[in-house]
This record gives structure tokens, sequence and C-alpha cells, in this order.
């Protein structure tokens, strides 16, 4: 098959003129004219393969660029994360900082800890056993990178640790050197862990409810 090279109208094998544009088949000039259109297309198709392929290659490279980078940063977190796993289940508490005004005491820390618990879980036998005892007898509490309460592994972030306050409940402390700025993660034997909270939130509520004088008078009370 035959196509005139100027207007592209199918011709004969033998026809010297395009019976649609008048075109003279045999003329070199109208040849060379459909030559270089042909060339002209070819280096157009090249050049956008070109950019396709560019584009790729770069959109390629920026996602790898993002996945690294969440890589890193997962596994920085996992690093300053308390793990809580029951069996084949795990949580983890985010280590999140925050200013605070001033600096306090692992045991001041530990007694606002107790008292929100009280608020928090009045509910709960085990949580009241430990505020009543952390008031009237006074309350020893011990310390560990990781401890298990009931079914559940809790494993405290590289910068924190574990205060276990009986058998039964305890809480994690996303940094054990600087309790102001660290996070809490409150675990009980049979029901696992709570949603962390920022201690500043916490020491807040305590501050603004009846237990700010037991929380005080705890502090005084506690071994640690």
């Amino acid at each position: 098959m035959k196509y005139c090279p100027k207007c592209g109208t199918k011709v004969g094998q033998n026809d010297k003129y395009c019976n649609h544009c008048g075109a003279n088949l045999k003329n070199s000039s109208i040849r060379k004219l459909a030559s270089n259109n042909h060339e002209t297309n070819k280096n157009r198709k090249t050049r956008r393969n070109c950019l396709i392929i560019a584009a790729g290659t770069i959109l390629l490279a920026a996602g790898g660029v993002v996945f690294f980078t969440l890589q890193t940063q997962s596994s920085n977190q996992a690093s300053s994360s308390a793990l809580i796993s029951n069996k084949n289940r795990a949580k983890t508490t985010e280590n999140v900082r925050y200013a605070h005004h001033r600096n306090i005491s692992s045991k001041e820390a530990a007694a606002f800890t107790i008292a929100y618990a009280h608020i928090k879980f009045s509910d709960d036998p085990a949580w009241n056993n430990v505020f009543n005892n952390a008031e009237n007898e006074g309350l020893t509490i011990a310390s560990y990178p990781q401890y298990d309460f009931g079914n559940y592994e809790v494993k405290a972030p590289s910068a924190g640790t574990v205060y276990v306050l009986s058998p039964a409940v305890g809480y994690v402390v996303s940094d054990k050197t600087n309790p102001e700025n660290a996070r809490i993660t409150f675990i009980n034997s049979r029901k696992g862990a709570s949603q962390a909270i920022e201690f500043q939130d916490l020491a807040k509520k305590v501050v603004h409810s009846v237990y700010k004088r037991d929380a005080q008078k705890i502090s005084k009370k506690i071994n640690l």
C-alpha cells in the first residue's frame, strides 16, 4: 500500500500525482520532506520516551528517600517506646517531649501518678488499694526494665522504666531521668495498658482536684 507523502491520502503504486492534493509523487523534494517528517516524528518520540524514563527514575528515587526516612523515623520511635504485649498482640506508647517549668523528683512524680490513677480508675480495687497503702502505710515501689503483669509482658523504652506498685498494677515512665518530660502508661494485669498521658496533663488534673494534698502527703511516704 502506498500513501501520498504530503497529505497522507492512499494512492496507487504507479500513480505519478496524488488525486487528493496533486502532489508530484515522483518529485524528490516531496520524498525528502516525507523523510524529514519521519525523522522529526522519530526524534519527538525519542525525546518523549527519554522524558518519561527520566520522570520515572526521579519518582522512584523520591519514593526510596521517603521510604528510608519513614523507616528511620519508625526505628528511632521504636527505641524510645514502651512495649506492652499480650501473647501475639502488642501496643506501643510514643515518647513525646514537652517543656516544663521545673524538674521534679521521682517520688513526687510517683505521688502525682498514684493520685491520678486513683481519680482515673476510681472503680478499680487494685488501684484503690495502692492509693490507700501509699497514703496511710507508705509504699515501696520497685523499678524494672521489663516486668510481667499477668499475661502482659511490659518492656520500658531505653530511657524509661517500669514501676511496679503491686503484682496487679504499675506504670511505665518513658523518661525516668526527667519524669516531668515523660509520658505515663498505666498497666493492669487484667486489662493491659491504658492510653499514655503526658505527665504535665496528669499533674494538672491532680492539682485541680481534691487529691492535691494527698499527693503531697504520699510523696513523703514513698520508698523508691
